[in-house]
């Protein structure tokens, strides 16, 4: 799978994509959601999953959903939360407009491969 990973702590972006690329996944990390913008508009249907933290000091995540969301992108492209902190409306709300899954953090592996390996059934 094409993974594009969107966060900007280095280590958690480096956990995840050495553990996806250890079991044969392409990843693209990016640190700032304005840059993360610029690619998912180029060429987002090009990746098989999209990892986007909420929590960005340019733009964050939630400017990245509703930019998508207003762009007619968000359905198009499987992207899953990743955060530390989320309420449980934030997580229906972002599920009802296209969400696909929400990752908490501290990420487990288990967890993460589980998400994963649904997308790896829809490809």
């Amino acid at each position: 799978m094409r993974v594009l990973i969107i966060d900007d702590n280095e280590d958690v972006t480096e956990a995840i994509s050495d553990y996806l690329e250890s079991i044969g996944d392409s990843c693209t990390c990016l640190k700032e959601g304005k840059q993360a913008l610029e690619v998912i508009t180029k060429d987002g249907h090009n990746y098989d999953a999209i990892i986007l933290d909420l929590a960005m000091p340019d733009i964050s995540g939630y400017d990245v959903l509703e930019s998508l969301k207003n762009e007619g992108l968000l359905r198009r492209n499987k992207i899953i939360i990743s955060t530390a902190s989320i309420v449980d409306n934030d997580v229906e709300e972002m599920l009802s407009i296209g969400v696909k899954a929400i990752l908490r953090k501290p990420l487990s592996l288990e967890r993460l491969d589980e998400t994963m390996s649904k997308f790896r059934h829809l490809k």
